[in-house]
């Protein structure tokens, strides 16, 4: 299983310091230190000075040797009073003094003593060894903790001498212990940058979030993560925000902390290729034919889906390949182009049907079951029936016109030409014979009752290559 979440990086420094460099203060002691070797750097260099006279005048050797014995307080021909050999021990003692002072400031150790709040917490050798703890702490300790511990650091200064100073992680564990039992060590546990949870041990949240993917992982050979972002980070957090790995886990499972699991899943399966029409025009039918002269067959082929599931449902799903196994064979059809007639030219049909009584519309016995037969036509009928006008539906040519004595009594069927035929039975009077070409919409005989009627009406048929056909799938009622 991948890596799913990822140690979080420092979330964002909090306070830093309020004043960079802090406040500095030098104790009035240091000054005296310094006082005393001034003013001995003073009468020393005075002394030089008049020995430097002595050797630039312009007397004669001798008189050079009594002048700068006589600034040791040494006279020719005079015994050595006890004056005389301090005025010669003194200016010697106090280059001896000068020297040694000059020694000791050399060698001396100077730091810094760092004060918070009025508490020293550590003595470093510049302001630098403090900034740097100060920014190691700021990163460890997290901004919701930073928030409800109050945690801020405004430093003052005190320059000191000859004292230990303090490493930058002695510094760091200085600032920390501050807030002992305020913050602790712990992992928090971020959902989409919001702080969800704080547990002891990463390594515990790490193991739970595991163990959670693991059981909510629909197969386990697949790479799973979580749909949010989500991130731990070690660092310091409120203590009282802690909570165990097993509360953790309840919260998880019980959806308190509600995560969604999305898993990436490869598929492989067999599918179908489909297959094209071709169509190929033929100028000699009419614009509405159309004749399969080939079915088409699918083929077969192997395809792999790349499948996101969010908590086991499909939620998108990405084609990777497809391997065609066997090829798709193509439906073909020939369709007509020649522009079909209106009706109006005898003999020459539309390929629609109009209603064939045009006063008439009641509809008395429908294409259905009748008196333990089937009744496949339309019975037309209203008042007054006996005489209305019958108009050829479409335009063609009469096949039959008169009485067989076979139940229709008078009755009229016009082939159109395109496999059609209509009938138009029990009429009282016929206006067109057998072989007359017949508009669409033209008179061609009158409602009448003859044959086998129960009264004036039209017996209307469609018939499409000889099968009588329900004729309200072919005009509008």
């Amino acid at each position: 299983m991948s890596k799913h979440y990822q140690k979080k990086e420092s979330r964002r420094p909090v306070r830093r310091a309020s004043a960079h460099k802090g406040n500095r203060e030098t104790g009035a002691s240091f000054s005296d230190i310094l006082l005393f070797p001034a003013c001995l750097c003073t009468a020393v260099y005075n002394w030089i000075d008049a020995v430097r006279e002595i050797f630039t005048a312009k007397d004669m050797p001798k008189a050079k040797a009594v002048r700068l014995l006589g600034l040791f307080g040494i006279a020719f021909n005079r015994r050595m009073t006890p004056a005389a050999i301090a005025n010669l021990a003194v200016p010697a003692l106090s280059v001896l003094v000068l020297l040694g002072t000059l020694f000791y400031w050399n060698t001396a150790s100077f730091g810094l003593s760092v004060y918070i709040d009025g508490a020293k917490v550590a003595t470093v050798e510049n302001e630098a060894v403090y900034e740097e703890a100060n920014v190691l702490v700021n990163s460890m300790v997290t901004y919701e903790g930073a928030r409800e511990a109050n945690y801020t650091t405004t430093p003052s200064y005190a320059i000191t001498l000859n004292e230990s100073l303090s490493s930058v992680d002695s510094v760091v564990e200085s600032l920390l212990s501050q807030y002992e039992g305020e913050l602790v060590e712990a992992a928090g546990l971020y959902v989409d940058g919001t702080l969800a949870a704080v547990a002891g041990d990463e390594n515990d949240v790490l193991h739970v979030l595991d163990a959670y993917l693991a059981g909510a992982s629909t197969r386990k050979d697949v790479q799973a993560g979580f749909v949010q972002n989500v991130k731990v980070e070690a660092g310091l957090y409120p203590a009282g925000r802690v909570i165990s790995a097993q509360k953790l886990e309840t919260m998880l499972s019980s959806s308190v902390l509600e995560l969604n699991v999305r898993e990436m899943v490869e598929e492989t399966y067999e599918t179908s290729v489909d297959y094209e029409t071709e169509v190929t025009y033929d100028d000699t039918e009419y614009e509405d034919y159309s004749c399969v002269t080939r079915e088409g067959v699918a083929g077969t082929a192997m395809a792999t889906d790349r499948v996101l599931l969010v908590d086991g449902e499909e939620t998108g799903r990405e084609r990777l390949s497809t391997v065609v196994i066997t090829q798709p064979v193509n439906r073909q059809v020939v369709k007509g182009t020649m522009k079909r007639p209106d009706g109006s030219v005898p003999g020459q049909a539309s390929g629609s049907f109009c209603w064939p009584t045009p006063t008439l519309y009641e509809i008395t016995t429908y294409y259905e079951s009748r008196w333990g037969s089937f009744h496949a036509a339309l019975d037309i009928s209203g008042s007054p029936a006996y005489g209305a006008p019958i108009v050829a539906s479409d335009a063609g040519y009469v096949s039959w016109a008169g009485d067989r004595d076979d139940g229709y009594g008078y009755y009229v069927i016009i082939d159109h030409g395109n496999g059609y035929e209509t009938l138009y039975g029990h009429c009282s009077e016929l206006w067109v014979s057998t072989g007359d070409l017949v508009a669409k919409g033209e008179t061609i005989a009158l409602v009448g009752s003859t044959g086998n009627s129960t009264g004036p009406h039209l017996h209307f048929e469609v018939r499409y290559c000889g099968v009588k056909v329900n004729p309200l799938n072919y005009i509008a009622y």
